[in-house]
Parts: structure tokens; sequence; C-alpha cells
């Protein structure tokens, strides 16, 4: 089976009030797939937080979300995890994630939908 991995691009700027940007902000991951979750930030838009740049937001779930690690600066990347939801209803993970840009310190609160089978 192959790996499928989902990157989520971030960018963040800072003038008079700091932007950002999370596309997409609910990430569908197939049902039965192998996946890798990806978060990056182009070169010179900021960087993820030192120390806690990822939270997963969820209670115990089957499956449980994979281990996320700040690989750079500018990217985080899951361990592959398989989607095994069962019944007709997403799961839905959330998380959040730390990034800064200079002085300024942004935290955002996306999600991950686990489709299930169809």
């Amino acid at each position: 089976m192959t790996t499928q991995t989902i990157t989520v691009g971030i960018t963040l700027s800072e003038s008079d009030a700091v932007t950002t940007t999370l596309t997409p902000r609910k990430i569908p991951v197939p049902n039965g797939q192998v996946t890798v979750l990806e978060w990056t930030i182009p070169e010179g838009q900021g960087s993820f937080h030192e120390t806690n740049p990822f939270t997963w937001n969820t209670s115990p779930t089957i499956p449980a979300p994979p281990v996320v690690s700040r690989v750079s600066n500018t990217k985080l990347q899951s361990e592959p995890y398989t989607n095994t939801v069962n019944g007709g209803v997403s799961l839905t993970w959330r998380y959040t994630v730390r990034v800064v840009n200079g002085t300024a310190a942004v935290t955002m609160d996306p999600e991950v939908d686990n489709q299930p089978p169809g």
C-alpha cells in the first residue's frame, strides 16, 4: 500500500497586523489510506514554536492520533498512520499549532477529519 502525504501550508506575515493563512483548515484523510501529515511554512515567513509547536486536542480515539514532530523550523511531520475509522461518521481530531514570526506568536486550532468507509 502506498503512503499519502498531506501537506498543510501556513503563511504568517507581520505588518501593522499579524495575518496567518492555513490551507486546508480541515484535512480530509481517506479511509484505509496510510497517511503522513505535514505542516510547512515558506522560508522567511516565520517558524514553528521551538518547544511547543503542536498539540492534539482530542480524547482517546481509535485510531489514535499519530505523534507529530518538529522536523525543522519550517516543517512538522506526523508518523505514518492508517485511518481505520468504522461506521458512517468521520472521526475528527482537533489540534493546536503554534507559529512565530519575529515578535509575533500565533496559535491556530484547525482539525483532521478521518473519513468513514465509503
